[in-house]
C-alpha cells in the first residue's frame, strides 16, 4: 500500500489561514511554518514540525532520487513510519519516524532482491 503526504501550506498566519471554505477544506491545518500577521523579522517566524521532517529529507534526498520500497514490521508498525530512496549516482536514504515519546524502536535493513 502507498503513502504519501504533500505540505500545500508552507507559510500559514498564526490563525492557520489564508484557507478554503468548504467542506473539503483542512481544519486545524498547520504549515510548515507559521507567520505571524504582524511579524517584523524571522525571529517572529515559528519553524513547524513539518519543516524539520521536510529539512531532514532535503538533507539527503537528492533531485532525481526515486522512492524505493521501504516497509515496517513488528509490535511498533504503527507509531513507526519508514521512507526509502534511492539517490541519482547511489546511495540509499532512509527516513524514519518514531511517534512514540517513551519506546525505541530496532532499525533492519534488508535487500529484498539479494535476499
Amino acid at each position: 500500500s502507498g503513502q504519501s503526504v504533500i505540505r500545500w501550506n508552507l507559510a500559514l498566519d498564526e490563525h492557520g489561514g489564508p484557507r478554503c471554505q468548504g467542506a473539503g477544506c483542512c481544519r486545524g491545518c498547520r504549515g510548515v511554518v507559521t507567520l505571524p500577521s504582524g511579524a517584523t523579522s524571522i525571529d517572529n517566524v515559528t519553524f513547524n514540525v513539518e519543516f524539520y521532517g521536510l529539512a531532514h529529507h532535503a538533507a539527503f534526498v537528492f533531485p532525481g532520487a526515486r522512492r524505493i520500497f521501504s516497509q515496517v514490521t513488528g509490535r511498533l508498525r504503527p507509531d513507526v513510519h519508514a521512507v526509502a530512496y534511492e539517490n541519482v549516482g547511489g546511495g540509499t536514504v532512509l527516513v524514519i519516524l518514531n511517534e512514540q515519546e517513551a519506546a525505541n524502536a530496532s532499525v533492519v535493513i534488508k535487500d529484498v532482491v539479494a535476499n
